[in-house]
């Protein structure tokens, strides 16, 4: 049986039985379909918390678990859990009649990963929303020499993260370097979301680093540890707090918890889940592109890059 990949708001596996990969909450798809989500976004939770659904979603299992952790500690409505299977981690599934395998990979969220699809003989790679400067650089090469591996006859990038600038500065490196040109009595801070705990670790490192502790909300600590239970968070209480005013230069706050003056670091981000990933240049996707090195590569996501063709026509496989 032929397999057509299709563009139609979120790419579409045609075959047996249609899979839909990361689709969007406004495209029409019929109760059959399979969904297929690599990463945490807006269209998942409003299509999770649709009561209604009938469509069976495979989520990777570290993202279901934070998911259920969030609907827990009423940080998010309830959504709705029936239907839902968990991909295994390197591991080939099968889904209709396409083999699925699921690489742990990083979005700069938590829980992404990419996904190798074959059928009948042919091998896709899709990305999914990924960061190449993240926390996470081995799970990135691991899927990566995994899709080398199986020599794919297509690849499907995501360019959504596709930035211009010729210039690329990292978030750790914009982070430490406002930490040093603080003035002693600056008493630092920092946006967190809750949907966003891998960046909770990322600021907790980078203070530790530089001799200071991490402040969180006490509802954002006990989050933070249920999802990360090896590691050690600190809540704000009354105490650390008048030591973090009384000694700014060893502490960094989440915003908006203290009455204190202080300087925030993120003060004008927007926390989206959806453009929360860190930018990736245009050399670093064709990087990808040429390890890889699949017999051909079509781009989907609203920007282009030079010299690969975006997903905007069917391709089908017999």
């Amino acid at each position: 049986m032929s397999l057509t990949i299709k563009n139609e708001g979120s790419i579409c596996l045609e075959s047996k039985q249609t899979i839909i990969l990361d689709p969007k909450e406004k495209v029409a798809f019929t109760t059959g379909d399979v969904y297929l989500f690599t990463h945490l976004s807006t269209d998942l939770l409003r299509i999770l918390a649709d009561k209604r659904r009938k469509n069976l979603v495979y989520l990777p299992q570290m993202l279901l678990k934070q998911l259920q952790k969030l609907v827990q500690a009423g940080f998010i409505r309830p959504l709705n859990f029936r239907k839902i299977k968990c991909y295994p981690y390197n591991y080939p599934v099968q889904i209709s009649d396409l083999w699925v395998t699921a690489f742990p990979s990083d979005d700069g969220l938590n829980g992404a990963v990419s996904l190798l699809l074959e059928h009948e003989g042919k091998a896709l790679g899709y990305t999914g929303r990924f960061i190449t400067r993240g926390a996470h650089k081995k799970r990135i090469k691991k899927w990566k020499k995994a899709f080398q591996t199986a020599k794919l006859d297509l690849l499907l990038l995501d360019s959504a993260a596709l930035q211009t600038s010729e210039v690329f500065v990292s978030n750790t490196k914009r982070f430490k370097r406002f930490l040093t040109d603080l003035s002693p009595t600056d008493l630092p801070a920092l946006k967190l979301s809750k949907l966003a705990p891998e960046e909770i670790l990322e600021y907790q490192e980078i203070a530790k680093q530089a001799g200071r502790t991490l402040l969180l909300a006490p509802d954002l600590a006990i989050l933070a540890k249920l999802l990360f239970p090896f590691d050690d968070f600190t809540a704000i209480t009354s105490t650390n707090l008048k030591l973090a005013e009384e000694k700014p230069e060893k502490f960094i706050m989440q915003a908006e918890m203290t009455k204190q003056a202080t300087v925030v670091y993120n003060k004008d981000s927007i926390k989206d889940i959806d453009v929360i990933a860190a930018d990736q240049s245009e050399s670093e996707l064709k990087e990808v592109v040429h390890v890889i090195a699949p017999a051909q590569c079509l781009s989907y996501g609203e920007k282009t890059l030079e010299g690969i063709e975006p997903l905007t026509k069917a391709v089908s496989f017999s």
